[in-house]
């Protein structure tokens, strides 16, 4: 992700499309693999609107403070540090902010009358690799519900996995807990009892 190029973003063909399509947008992987990934409309025209306005202005500040071209990556350092501006930002410091950003979430959670659902949320394991996890997860399912008889083999090329086993070994084991847990929850909220949520390790 902190490898995705402007370019990439700005060249893809949004115009006139359902805002909850998806386009597939070409990234390298590991070992410099290519796949295509699909990314909503919704969230394509966001990142031009982010990459012709906030970025840019940033780009601009880093040539004016330093004189360094535009190295042409998406994402980008704030203004915060004039020396940083406009520096493409490492996969550390995203993981940095993604934690804050569910630090930020949890304090929120912890002042609502709910509860329950703050400790829920505590107890899950919110990280980028998790979001990753829960995109495959989702999109092996509803390819499955709409009559897809090989969603894994989407699934694999999207996540880039060189063998189908490994797609298979995590994502087809997760599906069959998911699925069992969500009839248990609707079975009980039917009978008007409490849901306790089953473990599952991914």
């Amino acid at each position: 992700m902190c490898d995705l190029k402007a370019k990439t973003i700005l060249q893809a063909r949004t115009e006139g499309r359902d805002p909850l399509t998806a386009v597939a947008i070409p990234v390298l992987g590991k070992g410099n693999k290519k796949r295509n990934v699909p990314v909503p409309v919704w969230l394509l025209n966001a990142l031009k609107r982010y990459a012709k306005g906030v970025r840019q202005r940033l780009v601009d500040l880093r040539l004016g403070y330093h004189k360094l071209e535009d190295h042409g990556v998406l994402f980008v350092l704030d203004a915060n540090n004039r020396k940083h501006a406009g520096n493409p930002i490492t996969p550390q410091i995203f993981d940095r902010h993604f934690a804050q950003a569910k630090d930020r979430l949890l304090k929120r959670l912890s002042k609502e009358r709910d509860l329950a659902r703050y400790e829920s949320t505590q107890r899950e394991r919110i990280t980028i690799h998790a979001l990753r996890h829960t995109f495959a997860l989702y999109t092996y399912m509803e390819k499955r519900a709409n009559g897809d008889m090989d969603a894994i083999k989407y699934v694999q090329s999207v996540l880039g996995h060189s063998l189908r086993d490994t797609t298979e070994s995590i994502y087809l084991r997760s599906a069959n807990a998911f699925e069992s847990e969500t009839r248990e929850s609707i079975r009980l909220h039917l009978e008007g009892q409490p849901f306790m949520r089953i473990g599952v390790e991914a």
